[in-house]
């Protein structure tokens, strides 16, 4: 139960944006930080549950994100699942989009529920699906915008969060930071678990996220949320690029 979208705004630069959607009963997540793996520094926030995380990025400029693939789940799940955020963090230590990809076809991840890793660079945007026997992998365009999950009536909220960014899109003439901004902070007036700012019984979008990724710097602005409003004061994490 996610979203995300990204914006290149030249060949050095790019963010991305992130709402992510959790069980009211998981434990707040801890804010972003730098961390270290491999001898390779990075900054994400630690799930609070399972010390996992959902969005990290490095100082080699790569940024790994984390949606659950709900469609697949229908059919098949992990008899004894491992956490899809510890295996994000098990790959941030890479350098390149590229050696994430090979990664993942070696391991052939049994262990994990279905999942879409989306790992971002300065240039390609790559989803890799897992639905529980075989990895599919496809670099996305401008046209795939926006990517977004969930376990409740799927195909009706894909929909209506779509229409709604292109909406946005074609009102704000065109693809910009405050477009991406506008969308994740919306809520559907025909019903919030179809928001991109979601809220159900059991669930809700517990936080927004901003990566921007520069040649000199990683910044990780992230705010908690509660019914889609700010929960908390946010915090900005940077990271000093080598």
């Amino acid at each position: 139960m996610c979203t995300v979208t990204w914006l290149r705004r030249n060949h050095n630069e790019y963010s991305v944006f992130f709402n992510r959607d959790e069980h009211r009963t998981r434990a707040p997540a801890h804010p972003p930080r730098e961390q270290n793996r491999g001898g390779v520094r990075f900054v994400a926030p630690i799930d609070g549950d399972a010390g996992g995380t959902w969005l990290a990025a490095n100082e080699h400029g790569l940024t790994l994100g984390l949606l659950n693939y709900y469609e697949a789940e229908h059919s098949w799940r992990a008899q004894h699942p491992m956490s899809r955020g510890i295996l994000l963090m098990s790959l941030i230590d890479e350098t390149e989009i590229d050696e994430i990809t090979r990664r993942l076809r070696d391991m052939r991840p049994e262990s994990y529920h279905p999942f879409i890793l989306v790992a971002f660079d300065a240039r390609v945007t790559r989803a890799h699906r897992w639905d529980g026997r075989h990895i599919s992998i496809r670099d996305l365009a401008e046209d795939d915008l926006p990517l977004t999950t969930s376990s409740f009536d799927t195909d009706a909220v894909v929909a209506r969060r779509s229409a709604l960014f292109h909406r946005l899109r074609e009102t704000k003439h065109g693809l910009s930071a405050q477009t991406l901004q506008d969308f994740h902070d919306s809520h559907d007036t025909h019903g919030a678990p179809y928001s991109v700012c979601m809220s159900r019984e059991d669930a809700q979008t517990v936080s927004f996220s901003r990566v921007t990724v520069t040649p000199t710097q990683v910044e990780f602005f992230y705010q908690p949320r509660d019914r889609g409003h700010p929960a908390g004061p946010p915090s900005t994490a940077v990271l000093r690029r080598t």
